[in-house]
């Protein structure tokens, strides 16, 4: 991840590519570990993302949330999408 301020769209792309297994296999990592949001709704969409696996346990080894928790990030992304 760059110095990069990321913004809606940013986050709803790396959202959506971490969803289809099309993003570089540290990108969403850096994005809730490192990146740089450009506003507070982000920031809380960034946290929220980190804790997810937490909340939704995954239900198989290697995933990083159950279907729940991914359900909440396509509602993630159809809002940065529509906004």
């Amino acid at each position: 991840m760059t110095g990069k301020i990321l913004g809606r769209l940013d986050v709803a792309h790396i959202l959506e590519n971490f969803l289809e297994g099309t993003g570089g296999p540290l990108d969403c990592d850096a994005f809730i570990s490192v990146g740089k949001v450009a506003d507070e709704h982000l920031k809380q969409i960034q946290r929220h993302v980190n804790l997810l696996s937490e909340e939704f346990p995954p239900e198989k080894a290697g995933q990083y949330g159950n279907d729940q928790g991914r359900d909440v990030i396509r509602r993630y992304i159809a809002e940065l999408r529509c906004s």
